[in-house]
């Protein structure tokens, strides 16, 4: 068994839009995944399904490629599963070799050869029939929303059927077919599926807020020539090590060496979780806007999320107003194999009537089963 964190998301947008348009013309969720899915049979190797060459920002350390999909025919979901050149949070790479086939189980451990894709696979299941998706993060996995909407985004302007060319082979717009009179351009945006009533309570007192609240997981440093975060962490690791129990412990009366010890049990140590609190007061605009951020970019999981402390109440977490399931899936994983489309897919659908009742309940945040 798995477990698995499966965070819901809602579609607002998904298609190609005419300039102005509220309406899609074309290219829903079916139409470009079964385009996307004609393009993906003619590709043979990982390598081949890089469909833009842009590093989207700094969160995003490197390529994404398409690693497997597919479209189950009993549910019309889809199961995505994205290859991205980053690490996880417990500092462990895998590898892919660019030559390998698409839809395979097969990795490695990071060996930095020449063929190598280094990094992790990130898993999206879409749901059309509720207009929703979901990202399913294991503890092997990576999850980033900016980089999905990328890679969808790249794929619709760069490769997909629906592309116009003028005389000198430029693109100018995207028609479905030629009889239609005005280009259409792709969007894809999303909301977090939440429980409305808790989050509305927290949205309508800032007054209460006296603090924002951080907790992340450091990644033990390892050699990745490609992490331009690894500098970073490496220098917040030695600040931890200076603080715990440097900060307090005086030199001298450390005859045994005990402060020692501990740094190598920092240095050791798979993950370093820290908590940071800042003094924070916000209006109810400024509040309104860090929290339609955070829903729109930050992607939670486990001990890293992001909160408020609140007069009288404790912290009040994000995450807990958004609408996500923790489940036990039928599947394994190594540092040999990871599971494939098709067997997520199977493992959700056993699954499937505990995580549907998650977004079809609206004023449930979570469950875990």
């Amino acid at each position: 068994m798995l477990k698995a964190h499966v965070q819901f998301y809602s579609i607002e947008e998904f298609g190609f839009f005419k300039r102005k348009s509220q309406s899609s013309s074309f290219g829903g969720p079916v139409e470009y995944f079964a385009d996307f899915d004609r393009w993906l049979s003619s590709q043979s190797t990982l390598g081949s399904t890089l469909v833009t060459d842009d590093r989207i920002s700094s969160r995003v350390s490197g390529r994404t490629y398409c690693r497997d999909f597919y479209h189950c025919q009993d549910t019309g979901n889809y199961l995505l599963v994205l290859w991205n050149e980053v690490s996880n949070a417990d500092g462990q790479v895998l590898a892919i070799p660019k030559s390998s086939p698409l839809g395979g189980s097969a990795v490695t451990e990071a060996k930095a050869g020449k063929d190598d894709i280094l990094g992790l696979p990130s898993y999206y299941w879409f749901l059309p029939e509720h207009n929703a998706f979901a990202t399913i993060r294991f503890s092997h996995s990576h999850q980033s929303i900016v980089t999905l909407q990328h890679y969808l985004k790249s794929y619709a302007e760069n490769l997909s059927g629906y592309r116009l060319f003028n005389k000198h082979d430029k693109i100018i717009g995207y028609k479905k077919d030629k009889t239609s009179d005005k280009c259409s351009w792709f969007r894809f945006h999303y909301s977090k599926k939440l429980n409305k009533g808790e989050r509305k309570n927290l949205l309508d007192h800032p007054e209460k807020i006296t603090a924002l609240v951080r907790n992340a997981e450091l990644p033990k440093a390892v050699p990745d020539r490609r992490s331009s975060t690894t500098k970073g962490v490496d220098e917040l690791r030695n600040l931890l090590s200076r603080m715990v129990p440097r900060g307090w412990v005086d030199e001298d009366d450390d005859e045994v060496g005990y402060t020692d010890k501990i740094d190598r049990m920092l240095n050791d140590a798979g993950v370093q979780k820290v908590s940071v609190e800042i003094p924070f007061v916000a209006d109810q605009e400024m509040l309104k806007f860090l929290v339609e951020e955070f829903d729109e970019n930050f992607d939670e999981g486990g001990f890293d999320r992001v909160g408020f402390k609140m007069k009288n109440k404790g912290t009040v977490w994000l995450s807990a107003s958004s609408i996500k399931a923790d489940v036990d899936l039928d599947l394994t994983a190594s540092r040999t194999k990871l599971p494939t489309a098709v067997e997520i897919m199977e493992a959700v659908n056993k699954r499937r009537a505990f995580l549907l009742n998650a977004i079809e309940v609206d004023d449930l945040s979570s469950k875990t089963g």
